[in-house]
């Protein structure tokens, strides 16, 4: 108003992103609802013209899930410039921020991003935790409940896509699902999605795994429920009929919340409950995925001639780091945390690690010693370490013939419920 922005209050002001610049504007009609695009391109190779496609597609695949548009007038900002920095859903808008690129290739990752944070305005804006209404933006009080929030929003910006037919099987689980068990075996279950949960705003080391297994384990229920009822419910029926029932205007109890899912999933959830979100036992991938009739095995021998470093790498802001290793290649003395400065000689850094460790590792027979330089708490290390016989992790493949059973699962989880 004469050129101030006035809000109602610091809520309303917070949930309002501003964008400013040369801008590619778009609006359409989507089911209902009023869509209005803006985007900034650092150098103008993504438009909103390009964007508003896909924008349309997942906003068909969200009606199709839940049945309704959640919204009347929705507006999107994008921008397009050197980093990914993913996304973050406001009341009624969101803003993205994404590592400019040719839209054709980029565009699975934008999907990905946009899919997650709409659904937001199902989970947590309709479906919550009465804790959530009471914000307190300078002592935040923690939800047992973030693992539904984040990982369930997760998995449901997944299967949205596969159902609606953006995904192929193929692209779900071995990208989708299979990124998320290499996360768990990254981030390890020594803590429950609970406990993960309530700590959340002082353990971000943990933070993650709400999103990697608190998803895996809303898929696998979502295999069960359909297994257990010949295919009638699923996890996208217990979410229609929480937010028919509740909404935005009817929070769930914090205390309650655990019970009333039990109330609408079914006495299976509470087992779940117990073992895998108040639990951390390890999650019954092989026992669930045979129900679609996908045969999953956690390792199995690779080529026997292909030496491996048994390691896990990225390239985080204090260097190359370890993430995951191998339990023979500790006995060797390395740990996850360890930064890697140089491989046989040659040093390491983030645009080169790539081809130097995981390349270079697999050129060297299995049984190989090779020198490794890291920094751990900061004091450099040098270490001596041999070559492993090379694994496949999380593999998938196809038995011969389904069961009448696994044909029926496979084809309701593959379509949506409604």
């Amino acid at each position: 108003q004469n050129g101030d922005i006035v809000a109602q209050n610091f809520g309303a002001l917070a949930s309002a992103p501003i964008l400013a610049g040369f801008l590619t504007y778009s609006q359409e009609r989507i089911v209902g609802s009023e869509v209005s695009v803006y985007c900034y391109s650092k150098t103008d190779r993504v438009v909103t013209a390009s964007l508003m496609p896909m924008v349309k597609d997942v906003f068909n695949a969200t009606y199709r899930f839940i049945g309704e548009m959640p919204i009347d007038r929705y507006t999107m900002l994008f921008i397009f410039e050197d980093k990914n920095a993913g996304g973050v859903e406001y009341h009624n808008s969101s803003a993205f921020v994404f590592q400019e690129g040719d839209f054709a290739q980029i565009r699975p990752r934008v999907q990905d991003v946009v899919t997650h944070e709409f659904f937001h305005l199902i989970i947590p804006f309709s479906i919550r935790s009465d804790i959530l209404d009471k914000v307190n933006f300078f002592k935040p009080t923690p939800t047992a409940h973030l693992w539904f929030f984040e990982g369930v929003t997760e998995w449901a910006s997944d299967i949205i896509q596969l159902r609606a037919g953006l995904k192929s099987i193929d692209q779900y689980i071995l990208n989708d699902f299979r990124q998320k068990l290499f996360q768990e075996d990254i981030y390890g279950a020594d803590i429950s999605l609970r406990e993960i949960s309530l700590t959340s705003h002082r353990n971000q080391e943990e933070y993650l795994n709400v999103y990697s297994r608190g998803a895996l384990v809303a898929a696998l229920l979502d295999i069960l429920l359909l297994d257990r009822t010949d295919g009638r419910r699923g996890l996208q029926d217990v979410i229609v009929d929480l937010s028919k029932d509740y909404g935005k205007e009817r929070p769930l109890p914090e205390e309650r919340f655990f019970e009333i899912l039990i109330d609408y999933s079914g006495p299976e959830f509470e087992n779940f409950i117990r073992r895998y979100i108040i639990g951390n036992e390890k999650l019954p991938v092989k026992e669930m995925l045979d129900k679609l009739g996908i045969i999953y095995e956690e390792e199995r021998p690779g080529d026997e001639r292909r030496g491996d470093l048994g390691m896990f790498f990225s390239a985080e802001p204090g260097g190359v780091t370890v993430l995951w290793v191998d339990p023979a290649v500790q006995q060797m003395g390395l740990r996850p945390g360890d930064v890697v400065q140089r491989f046989n000689g040659t040093p390491v850094t983030a645009a080169n690690y790539s081809e130097v460790l995981y390349r270079g590792g697999s050129r060297l027979p299995v049984g190989d010693t090779y020198r490794i330089e890291i920094l751990r708490e900061g004091r450099p290390l040098r270490l001596s370490a041999q070559t492993i016989p090379y694994k496949v992790r999380h593999s998938f493949s196809l038995p011969p013939m389904l069961s009448p059973q696994q044909q029926r699962v496979r084809q309701v989880w593959m379509n949506f419920r409604r």
